[in-house]
């Protein structure tokens, strides 16, 4: 089955309109070109405006009468996303989804967030809690759906580490630790809020610019390799980014937990599953706690 064909398969998604975070490169990017060909009306949150109007260029090139409208958004600043929220409110009349793709991985050393988090844990989780905590209403006045990006790297995330020790985490720790603790937000959510539809996907894994040298603290040959690695032996960021259309489209809800059906989960064409073990224990408290303590 190729791309197009398993898209067909799909329900269409003319009329319904999605919000997507990060959405101006790598999977993010690639979803919204699937929306495109799905006449979704899409919403593209990203912090750099400039490559965001290159993005939607490149998409209305290829789908000419798409709806897209982009809005500024960064997820390392309580501002922003508070700035974010109150544009989405006076701007969208209705959110059908909001993906939450937005993230950063190893970040060059000691960089942090506005608000003085680390900034992959600061970025990766208390960024998209935040934004979620302030859109709860609307979305569940909405009956929304939420789609979040997960990783492989969860199952291998440091889970005895209490949210006030990240820091004590290496930056490859932090990455799977921050996953981890948006898959057990997630979790706890959906039993909280009925009205809203939640969804942890994950795209296995691809080569996209979150390993890039310019976005991350990784030496640029490790960067130049792990492309050329990546793109050798895993599936294109086209096809891991299918995942995000599979979220907003399934019905199943005994299997929430949506990731590539290859071998590993490494690669391959989305398969609905039921949430890990891991994602089960609460979160939501100890987070409020933990954000209380840091920002004044």
């Amino acid at each position: 089955m190729n791309i197009v064909k398993y898209l067909d398969k799909l329900p269409s998604l003319e009329g319904k309109t999605i919000i997507i975070t990060g959405a101006n490169s790598g999977i993010g990017l690639q979803a919204c070109f699937h929306l495109a060909y799905k006449k979704a009306n899409i919403i593209m949150a990203c912090r750099n405006l400039q490559k965001a109007l290159l993005a939607k260029k490149q998409i209305l090139s290829m789908y000419k009468d798409a709806n897209i409208q982009i809005i500024e958004y960064d997820q390392s600043s309580f501002t922003k996303i508070e700035k974010f929220v109150l544009e989405v409110n006076k701007l969208v009349p209705h959110i059908d989804a909001l993906v939450c793709n937005a993230g950063v991985y190893y970040p060059k050393k000691n960089y942090r967030t506005v608000d003085d988090f680390e900034l992959t844990f600061g970025t990766n989780y208390i960024g998209v809690y935040y934004l979620l905590s302030l859109l709860n209403r609307r979305l569940d006045n909405d009956h929304s759906r939420v789609i979040c990006i997960g990783s492989v790297a969860a199952l291998s995330a440091k889970k005895k580490c209490l949210l006030k020790d990240n820091e004590k985490l290496s930056r490859d720790q932090i990455y799977g630790y921050s996953k981890y603790c948006l898959c057990r937000l997630v979790n706890e959510l959906a039993k909280q809020n009925s009205n809203i539809t939640y969804r942890i996907v994950h795209p296995g894994i691809t080569s996209t610019n979150i390993i890039s040298s310019e976005q991350t603290g990784l030496p640029s040959w490790y960067s130049k390799l792990g492309h050329q690695a990546l793109t050798l032996f895993t599936h294109s960021s086209k096809k891991a980014s299918l995942v995000i259309l599979k979220g907003i489209t399934s019905d199943n809800e005994e299997k929430p937990y949506i990731g590539p059906r290859g071998i590993f989960s490494i690669s391959g064409f989305p398969k609905e599953k039921k949430y890990p073990r891991y994602v089960k224990k609460t979160i939501i408290k100890e987070t409020i706690e933990f954000i209380e303590s840091r920002v004044k």
